[in-house]
């Protein structure tokens, strides 16, 4: 699952950034825009996994008009894969019983679709509507 907020970066000494994400309420730094950047979506995924955990919905992102930024900043769109990021972030694995239609059941089977995967997503992305 993906999600995008929009963050604003302040350059500061050295080429070192920092960053804000205020639909979150966090914030983060990088050494270089680059890594600033990747620095704010591994944040954003702190946050987010971290909220999913509490039971707390996931705000809406702002438009992007509505984020300015104090002088001398700039704003940014960061995309935030949980996917990828969620092997930082909880581990733990609780299980749950399903039930599901027989006719998906087959249709996943023959996909190979991995069903826990196809859950979580599902999960995030009603969390986030």
């Amino acid at each position: 699952m993906k999600l995008t907020y929009f963050a604003c970066f302040y350059p500061v000494e050295n080429g070192h950034y920092v960053v804000d994400i205020p639909d979150l309420g966090c914030s983060t730094q990088g050494d270089c825009l680059s890594n600033a950047i990747e620095m704010a979506a591994d944040a954003a995924a702190g946050w987010i996994f971290e909220s999913l955990e509490h039971g707390e919905s996931l705000p809406n992102a702002s438009d992007i008009k509505d984020v300015i930024p104090d002088d001398g900043g700039f704003v940014t769109a960061i995309l935030i894969d949980l996917n990828a990021l969620s092997k930082n972030y909880s581990s733990k694995l609780v299980k749950k019983t399903v039930n599901i239609p027989e006719w998906a059941n087959v249709a996943g089977e023959k996909k190979k679709i991995n069903f826990s995967a196809a859950l979580t997503d599902a999960i995030v992305q009603n969390l986030s509507m």
